[in-house]
């Protein structure tokens, strides 16, 4: 519609340009009125419509891959909140059922050499705690 308007104007300006020079008024060129032309025109819709689908499908690829996004392995929801061994800084405390495997095993050994903080106590105090019978 506008190309219309734009050849209207310009053939008002020849026609004002050819009145003013003394010429011979331009005639109106009637748009598609051989067949030839019309086949040409229909042809020349139908690529640029080929060519606009082309570049929407283009346009459309490649905003996805623009605006596609994955989570990296600190953005999953359920890795968020998912602790590994190996981030521990300290140990973790003993059941009940381990303490007692673990006493067991000290009076098997003999933890009469092994208990560090019992022998600091004797040697601090002296022996005291053994002749007071505490």
């Amino acid at each position: 519609e506008w190309k219309d308007q734009l050849e209207e104007e310009k053939y008002l300006y020849d026609v004002k340009r050819a009145r003013i020079m003394g010429k011979k008024i331009p005639q109106r060129r009637v748009k598609g009125s051989s067949q030839a032309e019309k086949t040409e025109a229909k042809k020349r819709k139908e690529a640029a419509e080929a060519r606009a689908k082309e570049e929407s499908v283009e346009n459309a690829e490649l905003t996805l891959s623009i605006f596609s996004t994955k989570l990296s392995e600190d953005e999953i929801p359920n890795m968020l909140y998912s602790v590994q061994d190996s981030e521990l800084k300290s140990q973790r405390p003993l059941t009940f059922e381990e303490k007692r495997r673990a006493a067991e095993l000290a009076a098997r050994r003999g933890g009469d050499g092994d208990d560090a903080p019992q022998r600091a106590l004797m040697d601090m105090m002296g022996g005291i705690l053994k002749k007071k019978g505490i």
